[in-house]
């Protein structure tokens, strides 16, 4: 597995409703998350029925390769650039990629992904990473149709469904959003972020006593948040 991981940051407008409600941005502890870097980084396995094949000497090539980025993460890009082309396993796009994000270039990094799904077009992982990265470039709608697709190949964790519940949120589709929140926060609990996502999609559609429940839930544990107090007392008025 990778261990190098950049801090992204969204260019996405936040959407806080009435102006007093927690700030449901996916922020770096978000990104930086052991749960989001599993996700994102996994590893060079591949599972034959939503993944591609490999020949062996593509696995051995992936290894050298794996080997590389441990400390050479520029040079193992240019090695393996040099291998992939329209012939070769989308598993090999898909590496590249992945090394492409880690490094911060996150528009070939796209480009990348969509070549591995263009030879693939069941390859979960890669469906799902770039939702990730559409995500980050701030493309929410390519974003929530990838996410989307990835849950419907059997994605089912935790940072995908945060994720989707935020390209729904931005694109004011409250229903939906909240249905992804509620995943997120049961299969993510820990995450702030699932739980704030999950207070504007009820204030925006005036579900108040669920909002404050909620809003309390988040305060006993964050009780200086300065976003949840002013969110529950705009609710209770």
């Amino acid at each position: 597995m990778m261990k190098i991981l950049i801090s992204i940051f969204l260019t996405c407008p936040v959407l806080c409703v009435l102006g007093f409600a927690p700030n449901p941005s996916l922020t770096k502890d978000f990104w930086n998350s052991p749960q989001f870097v599993q996700s994102f980084m996994g590893s060079y396995g591949f599972r034959s029925e939503i993944e591609p094949r490999i020949s062996k000497a593509e696995q051995y090539l992936l290894r050298e390769v794996v080997a590389k980025t441990e400390n050479q993460l520029e040079e193992a890009i240019e090695f393996l650039e040099k291998k992939v082309d329209e012939k070769s396993s989308a598993a090999l796009d898909f590496a590249l990629a992945t090394m492409y994000y880690q490094i911060g270039r996150l528009s070939k990094s796209a480009e990348t992904y969509e070549k591995a799904l263009k030879k693939f077009p069941s390859f979960l992982r890669a469906r799902k990473n770039l939702g990730f990265v559409y995500l980050s470039l701030g493309k929410t709608e390519e974003a929530s149709r990838s996410l989307s697709r990835a849950i419907s190949l059997g994605e089912n964790d935790g940072v995908t469904y945060v994720a989707l519940g935020y390209c729904h949120l931005l694109q004011e589709r409250y229903v939906s959003a909240e249905n992804a929140y509620r995943m997120g926060v049961l299969l993510f609990p820990e995450s702030k972020e699932a739980r704030n996502g999950l207070v504007n999609c009820l204030l925006s559609t005036g579900r108040y006593p669920e909002a404050l429940a909620l809003l309390d839930e988040l305060l006993e544990k964050d009780p200086e948040n300065v976003y949840c107090h002013q969110a529950r007392a705009s609710a209770l008025q």
